[in-house]
C-alpha cells in the first residue's frame, strides 16, 4: 500500500508514507482480531444452542430443514452438530 501513497513532494524519504503503511497493517490486524472474537462467540452460541436445541421452536426448526433436504432429523441433528466457523 505504501507505494500507491507517495507523493513526489515527500521524497527522498518517504516518511509519511511509510507512517501511513504502518497504521493501516495495524487497523488490519485489530480487525481481523475482532473478527476472531466474533466468530469465537458464534461457535459458543451455536454450542449453548446445541444443548437446548432438543426443546421447542429449534426443534420445528430442525424437522422443517430436514423434510426441506429429504432426510432424517437425526441426519440434520448431526449435520448442525458438524458446521463450525473456522478462526
Amino acid at each position: 500500500m505504501g507505494s500507491y501513497i507517495w507523493k513526489a513532494n515527500w521524497s527522498p524519504e518517504y516518511h509519511q508514507s511509510m507512517i501511513i503503511a504502518l497504521c493501516s497493517l495495524v487497523l488490519s490486524t485489530f480487525l481481523g482480531l475482532i473478527m476472531r472474537q466474533i466468530l469465537i462467540h458464534e461457535n459458543k452460541q451455536m454450542d449453548r444452542l446445541e444443548v437446548g436445541a432438543d426443546a421447542g421452536s429449534e426443534r420445528e426448526r430442525v424437522e422443517e430443514a430436514a423434510r426441506l433436504e429429504c432426510i432424517t432429523f437425526e441426519e440434520a441433528m448431526r449435520r448442525r452438530k458438524s458446521f463450525r466457523y473456522l478462526y
